[in-house]
């Protein structure tokens, strides 16, 4: 569409994506700060508002200059969201004596927005790219709803606390994390999966075109994707109750069936990353939960909950890195068999080796 629409080159397209990482990149752990020295309810606003200026810019200027700066506001926008959010939900929830239920209210907001999703590319299936404008005014609305249900959420009494220097603040959220043993397990294993998560996302149009399937099928095969992760986002919280074992046997398993589905006819192509995608999906769900469980210092929450962002954003440049060297001597399908084998390691990894000296991962909450 970015082509077609603003008749941008292939290398232009490519420029806007690498600003969006780098915006996105540099600014995840300052605005996590900006969520925890701020209202995090107005900070959420203000992504809201950040974002939609970007879509508005897209639509008014179609343009490559107008693409850079809707680009450069969105990443900013997400930035200020990351983190934050997390935040915000996991403090009013405690407001009501309600932290046990924050799995199910993350993952259920996470399939209210898989839905959104879902709706957004069967109009780009069944419309086609030349309604990128319906597509756009869609999300605008959407930013607009949204931004009018949180302004009348509470804002919740956050306690006041002492601040330091930005600096030495960010320093002391990455010594939290990583002082706690279980505080840095989840962290590592929640920015692995996403930063594998991130990658698959861009890959996935690209391996079943590899794999022969028609572009036009693409966007359906995208759609039905969204829908079995809003429905798997919707009982999450029942899949969080499940033993920290089981849920690496799931994480192999996820990795064994992309593998060996490569190779096998279409239907089991679409199964295998069907599958590895939504497993993927519903563990990231679990881990940002637990993570939020693990914190205890409220003043720097929404910044300690932007490391594993971070991290995730780095770990997706290496893979992206490596992919390209990979792509330029190998088939593309090699790729994605790449990323299989790195889940399947990383699943026996973190089978046999779990943080606390007990060995339990905690599953109960409250």
């Amino acid at each position: 569409m970015l082509t077609d629409r603003g008749g941008l080159s292939t290398s232009q397209v490519s420029s806007l994506f690498a600003l969006w990482v780098c915006v996105a990149l540099a600014s995840e752990i300052p605005t996590g700060l900006i969520g925890d020295r701020f209202k995090r309810k107005y900070v959420l606003l203000a992504s809201n508002v950040m974002t939609g200026v970007g879509f508005a810019t897209w639509l008014l200027s179609p343009s490559y200059w107008g693409y850079l700066f809707g680009f450069f506001m969105w990443g900013v926008g997400w930035a200020l969201m990351s983190g934050t959010y997390q935040a915000y939900l996991f403090e009013r929830l405690r407001d009501f004596d309600r932290t046990h239920e924050f799995m199910k209210m993350f993952s259920r907001a996470a399939s209210v927005t898989k839905l959104g999703m879902f709706t957004a590319f069967l109009l780009t299936f069944f419309l086609g790219a030349r309604e990128y404008n319906v597509a756009l005014t869609c999300s605008l609305i959407s930013l607009v709803f949204s931004s009018l249900l949180l302004s009348v959420l509470p804002t919740g009494e956050e306690q006041e606390h002492e601040r330091k220097h930005p600096l030495g603040e960010i320093k002391q959220a990455f010594r939290i994390v990583w002082s706690t043993p279980q505080l840095r397990y989840y962290t590592v294993v929640l920015s692995l999966l996403s930063g594998i998560l991130a990658v698959i996302e861009e890959y996935a149009p690209l391996y079943y075109v590899w794999q022969g399937i028609d572009q036009e099928w693409i966007p359906l095969l995208l759609a039905l994707g969204l829908l079995l992760s809003a429905a798997l986002s919707w009982v999450g919280h029942l899949v969080d109750a499940l033993p920290w074992r089981v849920l690496m046997v799931l994480l192999m398993s996820a990795g064994f069936v992309l593998y060996f589905s490569s190779s096998a006819e279409v239907v089991w192509v679409v199964v295998g990353m069907l599958f590895f995608f939504r497993v993927i999906a519903v563990l990231f769900l679990i881990l940002e939960a637990r993570l939020q469980h693990e914190l205890e210092d409220d003043a720097l929450r929404a910044t300690a909950s932007s490391i594993p962002t971070f991290l995730a954003e780095c770990i997706a440049i290496v893979l992206f890195g490596v992919s390209a060297l990979l792509s330029s001597s190998l088939e593309g399908v090699a790729v994605v068999r790449m990323i299989a084998i790195l889940v399947l390691l990383l699943g026996g990894v973190f089978f046999f080796y779990r943080s606390s000296s007990s060995g339990a991962i905690r599953t109960t909450r409250g």
